[in-house]
């Protein structure tokens, strides 16, 4: 297997602690504030804090302990399953800083819980929810001992500047979760330092994602260049090429265009004409060897409710004439699930090959029961710049301590770190003497920010 160098690249966010004084501009608490909710069926609705939305139940009589202030218990709860109807929505606010939560699994569960998060890109008359890029959840914990009381406590960091409204979604795995509070602050930085994007989607991003001072070896869609690809009429379990842009492929449906979706790069563009794929076996598509590899970027969306599909990505280890393809070391999935929000998913892989490489993206895989289809618009791959990999002789001073899934940095010589799992997704940070706790085993990517820059250290936890 072919071991690689991941660099993410995120636009820096300013973490809660490097705030002096944090302004709170919205605080609900679902036991305090039960006078001020009403209930029609499962429609939840609160005139003084202009929230509305569909749940499973409320008031849920479930007391657990805020594990911030141990003196006060939390008694009601709102209910939300994975119903894709769910919703909870937040009224628009003036510059959303990180939203603090407080969750608590009622029974015992084998993984943690991510919660969607989307933001309103239409208008609150007609709204258009969009998920952020890269796209944010909000992870609850796996509950192992059953005797825990102790609701769990994430803070989510979005560091949008202007008004902006929040949707909480349903739950991305098959579990009930209870939600007691919710605290967002205000956010006193510059624009989407989160890299969640702007109106336009994308910060320094522009039309189908694409960076400045980044070079491409491919940057196509099938909206602009169906007319590429041969036969031109093909429509159902088809091989395809294009020879100008060196792809081959075999899809269920090309061009499929029943399903268009929004760019989350870039909310001002639509994707309509994809290739769909699903699990069958010599389904996928493949491109040519390039001399080297910097990210690859993939937009995907599931049209179903199904469960989630992995597409993997493979490189050939054989000969153009006779490939072999096998999986990277540490395996590279694109985890496609189905959100129902009209908004295409936005992958963003990190390769950094400085050899020449021929990557495809297979059949996809299941880990959770009979994966769905998945439709594919767009892909780029990037040509490697070494400059993004250069360190610096400061960050030998820099030494983090990873024990029994206890992460530290004793150092003082960084800002702050962020900790990402590989399909991109934040699930904490961290400055100095605070500890991280990882829920499970498994690859991660420790991102430190010092004074001289950013470096990025591959992270096994066991």
């Amino acid at each position: 297997m072919k071991k690689i160098l991941y660099i993410f690249y995120f636009a820096l966010a300013i973490p809660f602690f490097a705030i002096a004084e944090e302004e709170i501009i919205f605080d609900v608490n679902f036991t305090r504030d039960i006078d001020d909710f009403e209930m029609d069926g499962q429609n939840i609705s609160s005139e003084k804090f202009d929230i509305h939305g569909f749940v499973n139940a409320y008031p849920i009589n479930t007391p657990v302990v805020n594990p911030n202030n141990t003196e006060e218990t939390f008694a009601n709860a709102v209910r939300m399953s994975q119903n894709a109807a769910m919703e909870l929505v937040l009224p628009p606010l003036e510059n959303v800083g990180t939203i603090r939560t407080y969750y608590y699994l009622n029974s015992t569960t084998s993984a943690d819980v991510p919660v969607q998060l989307l933001y309103n890109i239409g208008t609150v008359e007609t709204p258009i929810w969009s998920e952020f890029s890269p796209a944010i959840s909000i992870t609850v914990p796996k509950k192992v001992d059953a005797s825990d009381n102790l609701a769990k406590y994430a803070e989510t960091v979005i560091n949008k500047s202007g008004p902006t409204q929040i949707k909480i979604g349903k739950n991305l795995v098959a579990t009930n979760v209870l939600l007691y509070a919710i605290q967002i602050t205000k956010y006193v930085g510059g624009d989407d330092e989160n890299g969640g994007g702007d109106e336009n989607g994308g910060g320094d991003e522009d039309n189908n994602g694409e960076e400045e001072n980044v070079e491409y070896w491919l940057n196509f869609n099938f909206d602009d260049d169906l007319g590429e690809f041969a036969p031109n009429n093909f429509t159902e379990n088809t091989a395809f090429e294009s020879v100008s842009l060196g792809i081959t492929g075999f899809a269920q449906y090309l061009p499929l265009s029943n399903n268009s979706v929004i760019n989350p790069d870039n909310n001002n563009q639509i994707f309509t004409n994809g290739a769909r794929f699903g699990r069958g076996a010599g389904q996928g598509i493949t491109f040519s060897e390039y001399p080297n590899i910097g990210f690859v970027r993939a937009y995907y969306y599931m049209p179903g409710n199904n469960p989630t599909a992995s597409v993997p990505i493979l490189f050939n280890s054989g000969t153009a004439e006779s490939p072999v393809w096998e999986d990277f070391d540490p395996v590279i999935e694109m985890d496609v699930s189905y959100t129902g929000s009209g908004t295409a998913q936005s992958f963003k892989i990190p390769i950094n090959s400085e050899v020449p490489l021929q990557i495809m993206f297979s059949n996809a895989r299941s880990h959770n029961g009979n994966a769905g289809n998945v439709i594919l618009y767009s892909v780029q791959i990037s040509k490697y710049d070494p400059q993004t990999s250069v360190t610096n002789p400061n960050y030998n001073n820099i030494n983090y301590r990873l024990e029994n899934r206890i992460l530290t940095i004793p150092s003082t010589e960084f800002n702050f770190a962020e900790i990402y799992n590989l399909s991109g997704v934040r699930i904490g940070n961290i400055t100095t003497n605070q500890v991280f706790n990882f829920t499970n085993a498994g690859h991660y990517i420790l991102k430190i920010n010092t004074k001289n820059g950013v470096f990025t250290e591959k992270l096994i936890v066991y």
